[in-house]
């Protein structure tokens, strides 16, 4: 549960939680905070709760970056 957390703090646990992971994999999990921070100061769409914000922002990035990767 987030409470009254905001984003940048969903995305420090995430930080903190990478350290659990297989080493190679912990490079995806610092990727994905970093993304969720790069974008954590806009609100989007009025979304109250920290964690869908954070998902939201994330999904967001990840679908611009796939369509960057997919420009000629």
């Amino acid at each position: 549960m987030t409470g009254d957390q905001t984003p940048e703090q969903v995305a420090d646990r995430w930080i903190h939680a990478q350290r659990a992971l297989k080493a190679g994999d912990q490079v995806y999990a610092g990727h994905l905070s970093s993304m969720i921070r790069a974008r954590s100061h806009d609100r989007r769409c009025g979304i109250r709760d920290p964690l869908e914000s954070a998902l939201f922002t994330l999904l967001i990035e990840l679908v611009k970056e796939r369509d960057r990767e997919q420009e000629p």
